[in-house]
């Protein structure tokens, strides 16, 4: 059977009228003879006419429906369903007045009211089509029509409109919208494989087993395996060349080689700016690049410092951690507002730094001869390290308090150790809570992603989320009293 349909070259056009002015045309010859649609059960049998319509297998279904038109009124038109498109027509033409992708399709949702459509009495709408074929659509003794709404990608072809279309009984609706969901998901994996090479679907393949739950922990196991065995050996400090110093030997280079395949796996999986975008992936890279230059490269001076670094790929076990990683996240995005109170505090001390070695250097020149000393000495004080030994030694008589000394150390103490250094602290708590918050929502937008689903389903619900996380009832009350000024 040959069919030809003229349909329109240009995207995302929302009004129907502007698109008939542009018709160019399609050929629909590609597809599978698969998941054919079946519709002897219906009341409206599809059509087999001869049209001018080139589709061969593609064609699932071929039947008359009423469309929501955009001046909120419903017309009959002819729905052509493939493998591919949804096609709409005008009643008794092969024109195309739209044409909706099947994998832009987002939703199929069954609708029993629409509000602004008036309800169509079908009993009122006798209607034979005028060529050969003779579609009718007869009153079945029924007073409204059946409706339901396709829901199209923002970013496709129509742009994120829906599309609404009425039928005459409930069993046809619920089985369109049955075979629809299911062509649907057929024609977005058929996208997906088309537009995919073998490499990119092998790549995406390793990307999900990287990333699954049941590899990360087992590298966990083997990063913390690693490390036991660097305990073991620092407890232990075998002889060289003993063979408690080979076993070790062995196990360091079996941990490198499994540790450098698992970076190559992740680069392979994640290439290029989705590894190199990432801290952690980057620290994995320096940890292992390291290691295996340490363990390759023999008799250079100064190589045993690198050997070091094998101590610090228990580190490597936060990436794999969600709720270790969380943390690490909140205490570094918290350093930078953090490092501002500690500019302060340093500020504090480096001045009474200079007061002590103006006072007290002749005294006592060990501690307060240079200012590095004073620096030194004062951060001694303030963490009461037997501070008070420090300061009697800078009294000019022993046997009796120096006034100048006690005012200069006590007011030290209550200016930085009680007021300034517990301002840093609370610096680092609500900056601290604050990322950390801020990392859970990340994630969970991260989810939301991945599951395909909106996080935010209203205008108000952010300013809802963000009032939700109060801390006290004096808390609340201050953001509600900020959303007015």
């Amino acid at each position: 059977m040959q069919f030809n349909i003229s349909c329109f070259s240009s995207r995302k056009m929302a009004n129907s009228s502007d698109r008939n002015n542009e018709n160019t045309k399609y050929d629909a010859r590609n597809g599978v003879n698969q998941h054919k649609l079946d519709t002897e059960s219906m009341d409206r049998q599809v059509l087999t006419g001869d049209l001018s319509i080139e589709i061969g297998n593609d064609l699932l279904l071929d039947r008359p429906m009423m469309k929501a038109s955009c001046l909120s009124e419903w017309t009959r038109r002819r729905v052509v369903l493939t493998k591919h498109s949804v096609y709409i027509c005008e009643e008794g033409k092969n024109e195309i007045c739209d044409a909706i992708p099947l994998h832009e399709i987002c939703d199929v949702i069954k609708r029993d009211y629409i509000a602004g459509m008036k309800l169509v009495d079908l009993g009122e709408s006798v209607r034979n089509w005028s060529d050969a074929t003779s579609w009718n659509w007869s009153d079945q003794g029924s007073s409204k029509y059946f409706p339901f709404e396709l829901q199209t990608e923002a970013e496709g072809y129509n742009a994120g409109r829906s599309y609404y279309f009425g039928v005459e009984s409930e069993p046809i609706r619920k089985e369109l919208i049955s075979a629809l969901e299911n062509h649907i998901a057929i024609a977005k994996w058929r996208k997906e494989v088309e537009s995919s090479s073998t490499f990119k679907l092998f790549r995406s393949r390793c990307r999900q087993v990287y990333a699954s739950g049941r590899l990360q922990g087992f590298v966990a196991i083997l990063i913390l395996g690693n490390f036991v065995a660097n305990v073991i050996q620092s407890e232990m400090l075998p002889d060289p060349d003993s063979i408690e110093d080979n076993a070790f030997k062995t196990v360091d280079l079996f941990f490198t080689a499994v540790f450098a395949l698992e970076l190559c796996v992740n680069l392979f999986a994640n290439w290029f700016w989705p590894f190199f975008s990432d801290g952690w992936c980057l620290f994995d890279l320096l940890v292992v690049s390291v290691s295996l230059v340490s363990t390759g490269v023999v008799n250079v001076p100064g190589i045993s410092v690198l050997r070091l670094m094998r101590a610090f790929r228990v580190l490597r076990l936060f990436a794999r951690l969600a709720s270790l990683r969380q943390i690490v996240n909140a205490l570094t995005a918290s350093m930078l507002p953090v490092s501002n109170a500690f500019l302060i505090m340093f500020l504090v001390i480096a001045i009474y730094a200079i007061l002590g070695v103006s006072f007290f250097s002749s005294e006592d020149d060990v501690h307060f001869g240079r200012f590095f000393r004073s620096v030194l000495s004062l951060f001694k004080v303030t963490t009461e390290d037997n501070w008070t030994e420090l300061a009697r030694g800078v009294f000019r008589d022993p046997s009796s308090l120096d006034a100048g000394a006690v005012v200069f150390f006590v007011s030290f103490h209550l200016v930085v150790s009680w007021t300034v250094l517990q301002v840093v602290v609370a610096v680092l708590i609500d900056n601290f809570t604050g990322a950390s918050e801020r990392e859970r929502h990340a994630q969970r937008l991260a989810l939301a992603a991945e599951a395909k689903i909106t996080s935010v389903a209203g205008p108000l619900d952010a300013m809802l989320a963000a009032l939700a996380h109060f801390n006290t009832s004096a808390d609340l009350r201050n953001r509600i009293a900020a959303l007015f000024k």
